[in-house]
Order: structure tokens, then C-alpha cells, then sequence
């Protein structure tokens, strides 16, 4: 009979005080000759095959706890864990148990095999690789802070020399390795607190506030005349709503009062994918309605509307200018005065994504991929460029005095870049390919592909998300649309 045996060793102790554990393996058999199995039946009170592992086991384990006891209080841990005194440790504790096995009429047999560790001594060492990270880590954050002090006064001294110049050209002005740098300390210090995101999903208008970096949604039901809802926009201190046959305007201060703007005629399945003011009036975007202007305070039904068999396509991304709109038409950008046609201004080379305003500049983005930025007034071209490749949608940015632009792609991160400088960042997360983005000077949010999900990433730091929420699962709507209640971002001082 052969039987493979292991003995366990705990709280050795080493000649430096650290524990030990071991465990010793080794397989016994009973000698077949006559006079050693008789000396096997005296020992264990029973023939050979019935002796089970246990009590075999422990036969020996007294001495061999002993033998590994004295072993270990003898060494100096790290050479008790060496593979060098692997065998040593193997043969010495085989010598022990020889002995044993000769006086009771069994066998040794290899394979002998040998574990150690110490507990106490891993501990330690985790514990020094600690320190040593974190004196790493604060000699790096001292080198950091003196390296930021550093970019703080060059900033400043290049403010001071051109108070005009954008802080886009400015950050165009340090050395192309500091530039990420100075953006993420600048859009930091710029944040301020975090605004009321709004969106929309189903009948609900949600209201996103932040409590310690939480989003916490609030849903408001809007009457469920118009249909379904659409879009949102944030201005003027008015959350205006895109349903599919009006829009809502609602005063955030007094939600349960919305002001409905019907179209009673317009039969579509779509919604009205943009509102703004202008022109003393309401005007709204649709797939099928065109363009559709009320005059404020007449509510139930347009003043004017220009249908999209008109336009020779729906129109969407409407935005106010001095003293005309603006909005798209598949890959056109269309005009519209209060009273005359509606005019194609430009034709782009493939159909608009969005259509921005800053400053006196229209930034234009195309589904393959161009960003034009035009000037408002004369529509002179000041740039036209493929940074990212295809383009999905669009947002701006607030960063100091100006802004940044933020570009979704149909299935990558987020992009964020330079409107005067040629410095690209990313925002990104575990999904990618996000249908909308939104941003205010505090944080970036992004409804996922699937439209259950709002992401938010702080905005100078773009390497994770800080928190996301499964909208769809409260309001039990997938979500349409998002956009901030966005103020500047504060000045740098």
C-alpha cells in the first residue's frame, strides 16, 4: 500500500521574527517484509490496509513540527524562502521522518516536494513597495506643482503682453508638450460649480442636478397634447421642448406651467428637433414640418411655416443670429428672414451635423467629417478641416472666454478640439460611439449609443467618466435629447 501525505506547518518562526507556514509532501508505503509488517501492526494496532491517511499523517507529525520548527528559527526569513534552501529544507525534514518510518515499518517515498511562505513577511514588503510609491508619487506632485507654477506664469505673462488675443491662441503660443497640461489645469480652475443638465425621454422633461458629484434626476411630466418629446434647449433661463406636433416652454422656477406652441396641422411621426427665440417669436425645426414660427404668447397655431416639400428636405439646427436664423437642410445652410424665403446661404459636402454659434463666428460640422467655421456676417470662410475623421454631432465647450469643440463620432470616444489652437483631447469611457453630447464649464455628458444611459465625465479630465445614470430605467422612456443650463466659464484669475 502506497499513500500520498501532506503535513502542514503553521507559525514557524524565523531567526528574524517573521512567521512562516509550510507544507510538506511525501508519500508512505507499509514494508511487505514479514518482520516490518509486524512491526507496522504493533505500532498502529492494525494491519497495513486498514490504516487510514489521517492517522498515518499525524504518526508523524509531532516530530516533523519539531524538525521544521528548529529549521526555521535558525534562518533569517528571505533565505527560508529562497529557492537555494529549497532542498534543504526537503532533506532535512526527509532525515526526520526516516527516522520515524525505520522504527514503525514504512517507507519514504519521493516525490518529496516543499512550499513556504511567509505572510508577515509579504506584508512587509508590500508595505515598503507602498512607501516607496508614495514618496515617489509626492516627489512627482512637488515636481508637478513647481512645473504648473511654472506654466501659471508664462500663462500670465502671455496674457498680460495680448489681453485680445483668444485663449485658444494663446495655449497655441506654449510648447506643444504643455499644452495638454495647461488646458486640463485651466478648464479646472475655470469649472465652477457643476450646472442643471435637462433632458428629455418619453412624456418627461428630467431635471439633472449634482449633490457630491451625484447626478440626481427629477422627472416632470408635460402634458402629452403635442405627443412625444423631442429635443431640449436651454436659453435665456427657458427650457424650450421639442414635441412631435409643438413645443413647450418652460420656466424652470414654475415646471408645472408649461406654455404649449401647437402646429395642428402638421401629421408627422417625427418631433421638432430644435426650438429657439427669435424674431420676437418661437421658431422650431422638423423632419416634416420645416420651419415653424409662432409669435409669442399666440399659441395655438403657427404664425408662419415653411414645410420641408418647400425646403426640398427637413430642416433641423436652428440657431439665431443677429438679425436672421439659421438651420440646415441636409447638407445646406439655410436662411430665413421674418417675413422673406427661405435662402441656401452655403452647400456643404456632405449633410450637416450641427450648427454652432461663438463669439461672431458659425462653426459648421458634416458628416464626413469638416468643421467650417464661417464668419456670422459675411460668411467668409475662416477655416474648413478634417481633424477626427466621420462626425456624428457636436457641442460646444466653455473654456474662459471662449469655447471648445466637442465632436461625437459614430463609433469612437469624444473628441475635444481647439477652435483657434490645434491641441485635441478625448473623452472617453466604455462605450463609445455616444448619439449626443452636452457640456458645461464644470462637466461633459453624453447619452450612450443605446439611449439608456447619460455619462459625465469632469471637464478637465477625460480619461474616465466620474459617474453615469441609467435614465431609461426611471423615467421608462429611452432618452431623446440633453443639453445644460449652461453660464461661461468663470474667468481665469
Amino acid at each position: 500500500m502506497q499513500t500520498r501525505v501532506k503535513w502542514t506547518f503553521d507559525d514557524l518562526v524565523t531567526a528574524d521574527g517573521h512567521r512562516l507556514t509550510a507544507a510538506f509532501t511525501a508519500a508512505l508505503r507499509a514494508l511487505p517484509e514479514p518482520a516490518e509488517r509486524a512491526l507496522f501492526e504493533e505500532t498502529f494496532r492494525a494491519p497495513a490496509d486498514r490504516i487510514d491517511e489521517e492517522r498515518l499523517t499525524k504518526h508523524f507529525a509531532s516530530a516533523l513540527t519539531t524538525t521544521a520548527a528548529e529549521l526555521a528559527l535558525r534562518q533569517q526569513a528571505e533565505i527560508a524562502l529562497s529557492e537555494d534552501f529549497r532542498n534543504h529544507w526537503i532533506q532535512t525534514l526527509r532525515s526526520a521522518a526516516n527516522a520515524i518510518a525505520f522504527a514503525c515499518g514504512v517507507e519514504l517515498l519521493p516525490p518529496l516536494t516543499i512550499e513556504v511562505s511567509s505572510p508577515t513577511l509579504k506584508r512587509q514588503r508590500l508595505e515598503q513597495m507602498q512607501r516607496a510609491i508614495s514618496q515617489r508619487q509626492t516627489a512627482d506632485r512637488v515636481e508637478d506643482f513647481q512645473r504648473t507654477a511654472e506654466l501659471l506664469k508664462q500663462w500670465d505673462s502671455l496674457r498680460s503682453s495680448s489681453p485680445s488675443v483668444t485663449p485658444g491662441q494663446l495655449l497655441q503660443q506654449l510648447n506643444p508638450a504643455d499644452r495638454g497640461s495647461m488646458l486640463e489645469m485651466l478648464l479646472m480652475t475655470s469649472a465652477g460649480e457643476r450646472s442643471q443638465l435637462w433632458s428629455v425621454a418619453g412624456p418627461n422633461l428630467v431635471q439633472i442636478d449634482f449633490k457630491n458629484d451625484t447626478a440626481q434626476p427629477r422627472l416632470i411630466e408635460l402634458p402629452t397634447t403635442a405627443g412625444p418629446l423631442r429635443s431640449v434647449q436651454v436659453i435665456n433661463e427657458k427650457v424650450l421642448v421639442g414635441a412631435r406636433n409643438g413645443v413647450f416652454i418652460v420656466d424652470p422656477a414654475n415646471s408645472n406651467r408649461a406654455e404649449l406652441y401647437l402646429d395642428p396641422d402638421l401629421i408627422s411621426d417625427y418631433g421638432f428637433s430644435d426650438v429657439t427665440f427669435c424674431f420676437d417669436g418661437v421658431w422650431a425645426t422638423h423632419r416634416d414640418g420645416g420651419i415653424v414660427a409662432w409669435r409669442t404668447g399666440q399659441t395655438d397655431r403657427p404664425l408662419r411655416s415653411i414645410r420641408a416639400s418647400e425646403l426640398g428636405g427637413g430642416a433641423k439646427f436652428v440657431i439665431a443670429g443677429q438679425d436672421r436664423l439659421f438651420c440646415a437642410v441636409a447638407e445646406r445652410l439655410v436662411v430665413v428672414t421674418p417675413t422673406g424665403p427661405a435662402t441656401t446661404l452655403l452647400k456643404l459636402p456632405s449633410p450637416i451635423t450641427a450648427i454652432l454659434r461663438t463669439d461672431d463666428r458659425i462653426v459648421l460640422t458634416t458628416e464626413d467629417g469638416t468643421v467650417a467655421i464661417h464668419d456670422e456676417q459675411t460668411l467668409e470662410k475662416i477655416s474648413d478641416t478634417r481633424p477626427i475623421g466621420r462626425i456624428a454631432g457636436a457641442a460646444l465647450q466653455p473654456w474662459l472666454s471662449s469655447a471648445r469643440l466637442l465632436l461625437t463620432t459614430p463609433d469612437g470616444p469624444i473628441y475635444s478640439i481647439g477652435l483657434d489652437d490645434q491641441l485635441v483631447t478625448q473623452y472617453t469611457g466604455p462605450q463609445l460611439g455616444n448619439r449626443a453630447v452636452a457640456a458645461s464649464a464644470a462637466t461633459v455628458a453624453a447619452m450612450s449609443p443605446d439611449r439608456q444611459r447619460i455619462v459625465f465625465w469632469n471637464a478637465w479630465d477625460g480619461r474616465r467618466p466620474s459617474c453615469e445614470i441609467h435614465l431609461a430605467n426611471i423615467a421608462r422612456h429611452r432618452i431623446a435629447d440633453i443639453a445644460f443650463a449652461s453660464p461661461r466659464a468663470r474667468p481665469f484669475e
